[in-house]
Parts: structure tokens; sequence; C-alpha cells
């Protein structure tokens, strides 16, 4: 094993040169690097992540700056032409991505040759590819409200792309290349090593590539445009709400498959995978306004609301048969769609509240102090939280609304999954807003539990749900801070009661 630093000659199997300590491998063939073995003397490879058409992809740690990346490799092909085309297609990844920037995009960190091979080294994300995620489903559908959630968020991003000048076109969107982010269950495009830039108008072929079952007819025959994309993320979404891996370009109506399907949503997805272009949404903001159309696309624009999560409408599990008594029976409610506050509350956006409308509303101060503008206002009873709520041209929230954005769909017992995980920061001290980033929930709503209880719009009685109730004696309240305070926990309390620990956040209908 000959050293590329020092070119001494050292063992066939030594991991490192005798004489300058250079890590070695042998990269004469096409063999998977060993782990533990130095990129650049900079990318540490940990493990495999994925094998695709084109080379591996690794974790590797950047010993740099001490933190996980991955790093993409470029497999050799016999074919010299075919060689030369994929170093060609490699290269321009790394300059195509290196100008792009989207929270759903991985951010290409460094591109270098080494030993013949290209190496893209991005972002690393940690979680499942959708791939992973149908599996796991063994055939049966996705959930109506994460299938909206991801094909929204994918939207945005190929708005994005698209948008570009030139346009940027994906061509390879499928189950495997669409990643959830294990840190906010945001949908993220991973793997752009066919994306290309198509001039406006432009009548050259191309060469005919991506996966087989997800391309568009024009795709096909070497003519891929936006809406190429469009049909992509159609096929996608039908592959998620039935279960069923599409075979070709003739797939049956999603509905037939899935007959318990929104008519809304059924017919979205029907349009997006036309077989003419012109037949397709025009653009993916257009797809997305479909999507959104029963539920006022307008209040929807994060632009508009960015401290506001969505949370679509549907059937969702509440309460708790393993709870305390006020959370049993477990069973179904249905929430029309909503925005809910990221956060709760905070003494900065109250104070504002007091001091435009001369609210005598004294108790709250006693919690705030310099460096507490962005903790979460307390001490304000049920009366004073509506007030405010009224103010800011919002409602209160419901208990089953607060439960969905905490829980999502899948029953968890924290937003978090469900395990405590220690989160709990003692009885009586407060944080800030999103210190936790861990405990964000499936739909992006911040500090649900773990940090202080929070008021709702509903007044107490038993489970079943019947609500919302228009008179009570007692107003029901949701979170808290200990590892009892789960997504199903439900206290309550007499409405101009206030305690240290109690806040609450807003809502808008959709």
């Amino acid at each position: 094993m000959i050293c590329t630093e020092c070119h001494f000659e050292n063992l066939y199997k030594a991991r490192f040169c005798s004489d300058c300590g250079n890590p070695l491998v042998d990269l004469s063939s096409d063999r998977i690097i060993d782990e533990g073995y130095i990129l650049k003397r900079r990318y540490e490879i940990r493990d495999i992540i994925k094998k695709g058409g084109m080379g591996y992809v690794y974790l590797a740690m950047d010993i740099r700056l001490g933190r996980e990346c991955a790093v993409k490799e470029m497999l050799k092909n016999s074919s010299v032409e075919s060689d030369k085309y994929a170093v060609r297609r490699f290269e321009e990844e790394a300059l195509l991505l290196s100008r792009l920037r989207h929270t759903g995009l991985a951010v290409v960190l460094d591109y270098f040759v080494e030993h013949g091979r290209y190496y893209l080294v991005m972002d690393y994300i940690k979680g499942k590819d959708v791939e992973t995620i149908l599996k796991e489903y063994s055939g049966k559908p996705i959930e109506e409200d994460k299938v909206i959630n991801w094909s929204l968020q994918i939207l945005d991003i190929l708005n994005y792309l698209h948008t570009q000048n030139p346009p940027v076109v994906y061509r390879d969107l499928k189950p495997g290349n669409i990643m959830i982010r294990e840190s906010d269950s945001r949908a993220i495009l991973i793997d752009f090593g066919i994306a290309r830039t198509v001039g406006t108008g432009s009548n050259t072929t191309k060469t005919t590539i991506g996966t087989f079952g997800y391309c568009a007819v024009e795709q096909l025959k070497g003519k891929p445009e936006p809406r190429s994309d469009i049909y992509a993320l159609g096929i996608t979404m039908h592959y998620m709400l039935t279960g069923v891996k599409p075979e070709g370009v003739n797939v049956e109506p999603v509905e037939k498959l899935n007959p318990s399907l929104s008519s809304n949503l059924a017919k979205v997805v029907n349009k997006a995978i036309q077989l003419k272009p012109s037949s397709r949404f025009s653009s993916a903001r257009d797809m997305t306004g479909a999507i959104l159309s029963s539920e006022r696309l307008e209040k929807l624009i994060a632009d508009d609301y960015p401290d506001m999560v969505f949370v679509p409408g549907g059937d969702f599990v509440i309460g708790s048969d393993k709870g305390e008594i006020n959370e049993i029976p477990e069973h179904s409610v249905n929430v029309k769609a909503f925005l809910i506050d990221r956060y709760p509350v905070t003494n900065i956006q109250f104070d504002k509240f007091v001091r435009e409308t001369g609210a005598a509303i004294t108790h709250w101060r006693q919690h705030f102090r310099h460096g507490m503008e962005n903790f979460p206002v307390v001490s304000v009873n049920w009366h004073e939280a509506s007030r405010y709520a009224e103010w800011a041209g919002k409602r209160l929230v419901s208990e089953a609304e607060w439960e969905k954005a905490a829980r999502g769909t899948d029953g968890r017992k924290y937003p978090w999954g469900d395990e405590w995980d220690n989160f709990s920061t003692g009885n009586l001290s407060l944080s800030g807003v999103g210190s936790f980033p861990g405990r964000i929930s499936t739909f992006g709503a911040m500090d649900m539990s773990g940090t202080i209880y929070e008021w709702t719009s509903d007044w107490y009685y038993p489970y079943p749900y019947r609500g919302p109730y228009e008179k009570g004696k007692t107003k029901v309240y949701k979170g808290g801070k200990n590892r009892l305070a789960t997504c199903s926990f439900r206290g309550f309390e007499n409405p101009d009661y206030r305690s240290p620990l109690r806040g609450f956040r807003c809502a808008i209908d959709c």
C-alpha cells in the first residue's frame, strides 16, 4: 500500500502509514471506504448512509469543526463516456447546490477530488426517508395529515427551485429522496445528483434520467420541465396515501384505492399525475393553493404568520386510557384546520398589549424582569388571556386543538415522542421560549410540555369530549412542567385563578 503523501511502501492491510501516519485505503477499485479513514485530512468516515445509483453516501465527522456531515462519493463507471458524463454531472451538482439556500435543502459544505474520486460534503440530515417509513406501514396508507404537511413542505421547496433563474428541475422526486428530519419532522429533499437548470423555452432534448414509476412522460422523452416535478410529487403522494407502489405511468385514481380519502385531496393528486403537462397544476404554488383551498390559503402564508404553525383538520385520538380519570376514555375527535402560536405568548408581547390598551393588569409584572422579555407570560387569569387574544386578532386554543397540535395523529405521549428524556427544568424555574428545540411537536409547535401550563378556551366537562361547551364553572388547562404533563393531561381551574406557572397561546380559524 503506497502512501499518497510520502510514497512509503506499507503492508497491504495497513490503515495508517508507518512513516508519516497518513490514513491509507486502497481506492484502486470501487470498494467501500473503511470506517475510520480520513478524507482530505478532515472528514473521518463513520458509516454508510446509503448506496445510490451513482455512488455511496457516507456519514462522516468533520474533524476541524467537530460536526457530523454527509459525504457523497461518485463511483467510477466502466464506460469512459459514461464516466465523463457522471463526473460532469457531479461537478454541476456541486455548483448548483452551492448557490441554493432553503430550509428544506441540505447545504453544500465542500467539494473536492481525492484518489481520482469525487466527493461532495453536505449537511447531515438525521431522520428517515419516506421509503423507509412506507415500509414500516407495510402497505397501509400514511395518515392524511402527515401527507398534507410533508407535501406542502416539498411544494415550498419546489416553488423555490422552479423560480430560480433559470429554473431548477429536481428530476428525481420519490420517497427515497425525501428525508423526514428527526429534530422537527420536516420534509427535506436530499440527493441532487440529477437536478439541472432548464432555460425558459428550451427545446433541447436532455438525457433521459430519473426513477421509473415516478418519471413523467415528457421526462422519459428527455424533455423535463418544472411540471415534471409536480407529476413526481403527485405519484409520491399517491403512494403515501394508498400504500401501493407505482409500477408505470398509468395508475388508478387515488380514491379508488383509498375510499376514505378526502375528496379535495383526491382531486389534487389526480390532477398532479395527469399524463399531459398542460393538464397538471401550472406551478408548485398553484398546487399548494389547491391543497389548502378549503382552508383559506391567504391565512396560511408563512410571511403573514411567521410565529404560527398550521395544523390540518381531521380526526385524531384525544385522552388516554392509561392517564388520570380526567383523561379517560381515549376517543376520537374531529377538529377543523387551524393556526396555532408556535410558542406561548411572551412577556414582551403581553407588555405591548397592556401598554396599547391601557389594561389594568399588573400581577404578571412580578415575573417580568430585564432579560425575561422572551419568557412566557404567567400569572394571567383566563379572562386576561382571552382579552389579549381578541386584541391580537386571534382566540384562545380549544383543548382538542391544543392536544392535536402537541400530539399529532400517532397517539404519542409527549410532543416529542414517548420518553420524557429528563426535560424537566425544576418546579419553579422558567426559560425563554424555544430554549428546548428537542421538544418540538410533529406540527412544529414548541414548549407544549415541560414548561408552563396553558389556558384553553374550553369549559371543563368529563370525557368523552363533546365541546365546545357554552357554559360551565371551570376552564381546562393543558401542558405542565414535569413528566406527568403528557399531551393528554388536562387540569381545570376557576377562570379568575392566577398561577406563576400558567400562561397561554392563541389560535386562528382556517
